[in-house]
């Protein structure tokens, strides 16, 4: 069975340690429960996120590696994607309504392990993927190799901030959240209940330079995707020169982490300097393109309960 391939992958230590941390009883009502593939792999998943481990595995014809411990580990293992529809329905939108269907460069900063740069790339694109932390670095370029990517995508292991230099980023278990050290701050993914687990040292450049020094023009791209865990006034700020070709922005919003960093008023006053216009992800799926002023940005992120997403357009 496909299912104990997965685990001899993992490593037979590491998963009976799994399996007693859940404990015998609750073992075996979930392998009672579990009578087809799915519901065995969502077993497999809560057993495996109790342990840190890095985890090979393939599902729905694509070859993953994670790390466990977080929802990214958990939708890869049970689904083969993490938000993949969300990824092709910006690439769509973008090229359906800002004229740039022929523009073929995808810029995805904190690229993670790769699970907005290898739909893309699988899609046809030339993704450029900026990740900070080296020990996320290795497993994205591992899924990339294993997804047969290598020739459309360039990793890059870099953080992005205003000026050239060095960032202390904070580590948690699991894959999706190292962010920027705050002075006097803790992390904000502590809001999810995760810990850190650690700092690391991490190379840091302005976007537009890393792009130029790949030697791709502003033009080349189609848009910029970024999931930076609060530090998106930054990535603004150092890819000016890209905004000012016309080049869209889909960025995550995530209030609790703006706040914490710039306040809201202040990311949104960045913001205002290089877009005009912005659509929450919600409005993505509109036929129609209908897009929002930029001064009405403000009074969405004040809506959002948890986390969302928009496209800033210039």
């Amino acid at each position: 069975m496909q299912l104990t391939h997965e685990v001899k992958r993992v490593g037979a230590g590491a998963w009976q340690a799994a399996c007693q941390r859940l404990g015998t009883r609750r073992l075996v009502k979930l392998l009672l429960r579990g009578t087809n593939e799915d519901e065995l792999r969502a077993v497999m998943a809560e057993l495996l996120n109790r342990e840190p481990m890095v985890v090979d595995f393939e599902r729905g014809g694509t070859r993953w590696c994670a790390p466990t411990g977080d929802e990214i580990f958990t939708d890869l293992f049970c689904t083969g994607s993490y938000h993949a529809d969300d990824v092709l329905r910006v690439d769509s939108w973008v090229a359906a309504h800002l004229d740039r269907a022929e523009r073929e460069v995808v810029v995805d900063v904190g690229a993670n392990i790769g699970t907005t740069t290898c739909p893309l790339a699988r899609a046809g694109r030339r993704v450029v993927a900026v990740e900070p932390v080296p020990a996320t670095v290795a497993v994205l370029q591992r899924n990339v190799d294993a997804q047969g990517l290598r020739g459309r995508v360039d990793v890059v292991n870099r953080a992005v901030s205003r000026e050239p230099g060095v960032l202390a980023m904070t580590t948690t278990t699991g894959a999706g959240s190292s962010e920027v050290v705050l002075d006097g701050h803790g992390p904000a993914f502590e809001q999810w209940g995760m810990r850190a687990t650690g700092t690391v040292a991490v190379e840091a450049a302005p976007l537009a330079d890393i792009v130029a020094g790949l030697g791709i023009a502003a033009d080349e791209i189609r848009f910029v995707w970024s999931d930076t865990q609060g530090f998106e006034a930054d990535v603004i700020l150092s890819g000016l020169p890209l905004w000012s070709a016309g080049v869209p922005l889909y960025l995550e919003v995530w209030p609790h982490a703006l706040e914490r960093r710039y306040t809201i008023d202040g990311f949104v006053d960045t913001a205002a300097g290089s877009f005009s216009a912005f659509a929450p992800s919600a409005d993505l799926r509109r036929p129609d393109g209908r897009t929002r002023a930029i001064d009405e940005l403000a009074a969405f992120i004040r809506t959002v309960d948890r986390w969302s997403d928009a496209l800033l357009i210039p």
